[in-house]
This record gives C-alpha cells, sequence and structure tokens, in this order.
C-alpha cells in the first residue's frame, strides 16, 4: 500500500470521525501508538516513547477528567474493562469530545500484562458529544419515551466503531417492546452490507470500516423519534421502525437501499467501489420476541441475497416451522486446492494445508467462490456443502503417501455447520471409514462467531475431544483480553492486519500482543495472506510459528 494511500484512509476515517489505539504497559507507559494518534494530538514518535498515555497532551477541558483517566489507567491495570468520555482541545484548539476504552491483557496466571488503549469520536448522542454539540432527538430516548419505559443503553452495551447499541441491547428492547400490550404495528428491517468481507480485503479493513461507519450515520439520519438502529453484526444492522407497517415499511428499506449505494468507499485512485446491502423487513405482529425477530429478518435477507442481493425481501409469518425447499447441491463445477502454512522455525512440525473451494466458470477458470459462499452459507446447502467437503479431503488423505503427506487439512465451517450438532460424529465415521487419523484435520473457526456464539464454543470443544485441532480464523485485535478463554489450538491472525505491516508499525506491536498471548496460552500463531519477502521477514521477526501466502506457496489442486 503506497503512503498515498494510506494518507487517503486516515483522510476518510477523519471525515466521518477518528478513531485509534495504542498498546500500553500495565502503568500507562505507551509501547506503541498509531500515526493517527500522533497527528490528533500533533507530535512525532520520539515525544512520546517511554511516556504515560495520561502525559501526551491531551489538554482536558475539565480537570476532573484528567483525574478520571488516570483511575481508569489504574483500574484496567486491575483487569476491568472500562470505557470513559471526556472532551479535549485538539491542535487547532477546538473543543473535541471522544471515547476512551481500555482493555487489559491478561497472561496464564491470569496477570495483567497488556493494556490496549483506544480512543474514538463518540456517536452525535453521547454526553461526551453533547457537551459540545446540541443533539438531534435522540433515537433511543423516543423509544423508551414511546414504549413508557425508563429502560436506557448502558456504554457498555453500544458498538465501539458506531456509538450504536449492539444486537444484544436491541434484542432487550424488543422483548421490552413486544412483552408489552401491543398498540399499532412495528417493523424491523434487517439491512446486510454485500461483499463487505472482500471489500476489507481488497481495500484494508481500515477503509471498509470508515465506510461501514458512513452507512450507519446515514441510516441512522433515517430514524424517526422512536425508531433505533443498531449494529447486530460485523456488517448487518437492525432499524426497528416503530408504529410502522410492513407496507409502510417498503418504502423506507428501498430508501434505505438507495442510501447505501450513494456510500462510496474511497481508495488512493478516487472514489472505490459502489456498496451494495440487501434487507429482510419482518412484521411484528406474530413475533414471540427480540431474538426470534432478529432470525427471521436475517433469514429475509439472505433471501435477498440468494435472489441477487441489492434488494427488499419480506419474512414469511410462517418461515420458522415452513421453509421454503432449496435446490439441490451441485457439485460438479467445484474444485478443491490446498494452500499450506509454512513452519517459521525449524523447531515447529508440519503445518496444516488449508482448502480453499473454487468454482469452474464458463470459460472453465477458476473463480472465487463468495457468491456461492453468499447463497448458501447460513443455509442447510452451507452444512452440505461442508460435509461435501469433508468427505472429499479425508478421502485424498486416506489414498496419500505417508511420507509425502502434510501435517494434514484444515477445513473452513460454515456458521450453519458450526451450530450443527451432529457434525463431529459425522467426521468421526468419515475418518473410521477411511482409516484417517482425527489428528489430520483441523476445522476453522471464525473468531467472531466463536466469541460470540456459546453454542459455536461447545462445537469447538467437541470437535477438540473427538481428536481434531480447531483454528481461530480471522484472529484480531479488538477482543484480546477473551482469545486465551476460547477452545481452539491456534490463532490464525487476521491478513488485513498482515498486509498493513509496512504502512501501519502499530501492527507489528499488535501482531506481537496476539503472538504472545497466544504462547502464553500454549497456542499457536498462524499468519495469513503473506504475500512478499518483506512481510515473511516481518513475520519471522515477531516469531510467528506459521505463515501462509503466497510469497511461501500458492494454492495446488488437490
Amino acid at each position: 500500500m503506497t503512503d498515498t494511500r494510506q494518507e487517503r484512509r486516515h483522510a476518510t476515517v477523519s471525515e466521518n470521525g477518528f478513531a485509534f489505539t495504542a498498546l500500553l504497559k500495565p502503568d500507562g507507559e505507551i509501547l506503541d501508538i498509531d500515526r493517527q494518534a500522533l497527528a490528533f494530538w500533533g507530535l512525532n514518535p520520539s515525544e512520546v516513547e517511554g511516556r504515560n498515555i495520561c502525559d501526551i497532551g491531551w489538554q482536558l477541558l475539565h480537570d476532573e477528567d484528567a483525574g478520571r483517566l488516570r483511575a481508569a489507567v489504574a483500574a484496567a491495570a486491575a483487569g476491568q474493562v472500562l470505557r470513559r468520555e471526556a472532551a479535549v482541545w485538539n491542535t487547532a484548539q477546538q473543543a473535541t469530545p471522544i471515547v476512551f476504552s481500555l482493555r487489559p491483557i491478561t497472561d496464564r496466571d491470569n496477570r495483567v500484562v497488556l493494556l490496549v488503549a483506544h480512543v474514538q469520536s463518540p456517536n452525535r448522542q453521547s454526553p461526551a458529544g453533547s457537551k459540545l454539540h446540541p443533539p438531534p432527538q435522540p433515537t433511543l430516548a423516543g423509544f423508551a419515551a414511546a414504549a413508557d419505559s425508563p429502560a436506557a443503553v448502558p456504554d457498555d452495551s453500544r458498538d465501539p466503531l458506531t456509538g450504536l447499541p449492539t444486537r444484544a441491547a436491541l434484542i432487550a428492547l424488543l422483548d421490552q417492546l413486544l412483552a408489552g400490550e401491543r398498540q399499532g404495528s412495528h417493523t424491523l428491517c434487517y439491512l446486510d452490507l454485500d461483499s463487505f468481507q472482500q471489500l476489507a480485503a481488497d481495500y484494508g479493513r481500515d477503509a471498509a470500516e470508515s465506510a461501514l461507519l458512513s452507512v450507519a450515520q446515514e441510516l441512522d439520519a433515517h430514524a424517526r423519534r422512536g425508531d433505533v438502529l443498531a449494529r447486530v453484526d460485523d456488517d448487518a444492522f437492525g432499524l426497528l421502525l416503530r408504529d410502522c407497517t410492513l407496507e409502510n415499511a417498503r418504502p423506507v428499506a428501498d430508501a434505505l437501499l438507495r442510501t447505501v449505494q450513494q456510500t462510496r468507499l474511497v481508495d488512493a485512485g478516487g472514489p472505490g467501489p459502489e456498496l451494495s446491502a440487501s434487507i429482510g423487513l419482518v412484521a411484528l405482529d406474530d413475533v414471540p420476541g427480540g431474538k426470534a425477530a432478529l432470525q427471521r429478518g436475517r433469514q429475509a435477507c439472505l433471501d435477498a441475497k440468494e435472489a441477487g442481493g441489492n434488494r427488499v425481501e419480506i419474512a414469511d409469518s410462517a418461515q420458522d416451522s415452513q421453509r421454503v425447499r432449496r435446490p439441490p447441491l451441485r457439485t460438479s463445477r467445484l474444485r478443491l486446492l490446498a494452500q499450506p502454512a509454512v513452519p517459521l522455525t525449524a523447531a515447529q512440525r508440519p503445518a496444516y494445508a488449508e482448502i480453499l473451494l473454487r468454482v469452474v466458470d464458463q470459460a472453465g477458470q477458476l473463480t472465487s467462490p463468495e457468491a456461492l459462499l453468499a447463497t448458501v452459507g447460513h443455509t442447510e446447502l452451507g452444512s452440505r456443502l461442508d460435509r461435501w467437503v469433508i468427505s472429499k479431503v479425508v478421502a485424498h488423505a486416506a489414498g496419500e503417501p505417508a511420507d509425502d503427506s502434510p501435517a494434514g487439512y484444515s477445513i473452513n465451517l460454515s456458521a450453519q455447520s458450526v451450530l450443527d450438532p451432529e457434525l463431529p460424529s459425522f467426521v468421526l465415521e468419515q475418518c473410521r471409514q477411511h482409516g484417517v487419523a482425527p489428528k489430520r484435520l483441523a476445522f476453522e473457526l471464525h473468531e467472531a462467531l466463536l466469541r460470540d456464539d456459546p453454542q459455536a464454543r461447545l462445537q469447538a470443544e467437541a470437535l477438540r475431544a473427538a481428536g481434531f485441532a480447531v483454528i481461530l480464523d480471522d484472529c484480531g485485535i479488538n477482543h484480546l483480553d477473551v482469545l486465551p478463554s476460547l477452545p481452539a489450538d491456534q490463532f490464525k491472525i487476521n491478513g488485513a492486519l498482515i498486509q498493513a505491516l509496512a504502512d501501519a508499525p502499530i501492527n507489528s506491536v499488535l501482531i506481537d500482543a496476539v503472538n504472545r498471548i497466544a504462547h502464553l496460552s500454549g497456542k499457536q500463531t498462524i499468519a495469513k495472506w503473506v504475500e512478499d519477502d518483506a512481510q515473511l521477514a516481518r513475520v519471522r521477526e515477531l516469531q510467528l510459528d506459521y505463515a501462509q501466502g503466497y510469497a511461501l506457496a500458492q494454492p495446488a489442486r488437490l
């Protein structure tokens, strides 16, 4: 990535609010801090090296804020996760509200060894923002008043990137609304961005999250008094349209699609690709609770994606018991490739080769399976596709000469398979039939799913108990404190962090933190998307255990 592209990425973030990260010792001494933080304070690296986070030019507007900040560092060093709001002067002597969060990182003996500090501009409804900017009618306050309830969303139930309520907070508010006397009609709009993960891979996570923040702000502008907008997944939002019939909600949903399309991801060469979204609408008249409402909305949204995306689908009120029959799974145009992870030290044993799925297009070329996976990933076809892959991989492993075979193969699981309680017994039976030891297989589960879903954690534990390895995929830095507790044998570090190593020096510190946490927890690390010699040299310096990418080995037909 060029310096120009990095500058544009930061410019995009600045236009929509700022966010930056620092890695600290438990006493608050700065180990590393990113460029945007330095630009915010008007400092250079030598001016912050070895200094305490509380002493680098905050210029707090209120004396009590300084005391609260020091108390927050001390509390985080004692093991607490904190979120504080304050107001500061920036380099232009403008009063600027901030949200400051601290998250402790502990070793296997539960001792705090690092603190991750995150600073961002608050959303317009936060108390820090209201000190400086008169806010419009707040959507949550409007909801609470309209529902005749004193309920409010606490700070720890807000998404750190957007400032919106989280999925859990929206479910709680929906439960409250649906449990009361139902007066009028309400509709839930479930909106999921199309191909967001691919955008993050192509343009970097910072640029993708900046676009996501812009979308969130535009969607929030559509919310009336009494409506509630929440971030319910990595790239999905739930909008409660209170006192709005399904018929009246449809033009609102169409307007939301147009709003998303008008939001552009900015790249070094100018405006990047247009964004699009899929929407599921749910009439809440006969929905038993908030969780069921989100499930129906998500399924309708997936139906919209399956139909081509960038459209609205209305949830079937009977979909919980009468699902539309899906077409059969056709595998004749599917191909499996394997890309190995390579040990970075002689002491490491051979690694698993990751199984990659490709689709043969009309010209006979191998293409990305993104459209296929978006269609089937959360349906029963996702589970059937995973089982087809597993059976093919096990049969291949059984036929390999012992001296030529790798340590084994890792297989990515869809969300449907992760929640399938019969999966471990299916894989064990496949291994028994072909005479393949379970240790030859590993399963890659996305960090967010394993972190947020108790059933997914139970599945991971069941797979490990059966003798299979579990790899935590797309491991990032937002929830470092929970990584040691997740049932996994290896951490595969988010490729966007690896790709930006040259342009974002703090990534080295963050990756090092993940690596240290993994080793303290008795786990191993894999760097993914290692594409050139410079990245390979850097991950070697960071003492990661394995690396995977085109700089080491290209995918080969299984």
